[in-house]
């Protein structure tokens, strides 16, 4: 499944249109549904938001890995405020670095694949 139907499925889930879902993050509707098409990924604030607000797993919304929810449902993150922006900021830097090498990967992949249908 790919981040934009994860990213559908987890505001449906919330029961969140793209307004609702923008203002929640602090971002633009544009934005939301620029994710919802597969225009863009979601941006740091936004992982950074869903995690505060929903305890949103970014590991499953942008690899499909783990549960939609870190604690099983959607709640709050209860965190130590200065350690919070620092383990989540790492967390999502390190979650950035593998999707973009996971999509260079994907990309090689395409190519090999036209490559070998010529």
């Amino acid at each position: 499944m790919s981040v934009q139907k994860r990213f559908k499925k987890l505001l449906l889930e919330l029961g969140l249109n793209a307004s609702k879902a923008g203002k929640v993050v602090g971002v633009s509707p544009t934005s939301i549904s620029r994710i919802l098409h597969g225009e863009s990924d979601p941006s740091r604030k936004v992982l950074s938001e869903l995690i505060k607000q929903y305890g949103v797993n970014a590991n499953w919304l942008l690899e499909d890995v783990g549960e939609m929810f870190i604690n099983g449902k959607a709640e709050p993150m209860k965190l130590d405020k200065k350690k919070k922006t620092k383990d989540t900021d790492k967390k999502i830097a390190l979650l950035e670095q593998e999707n973009k090498f996971l999509k260079e990967k994907l990309e090689d992949k395409e190519a090999i694949i036209e490559l070998l249908k010529k």
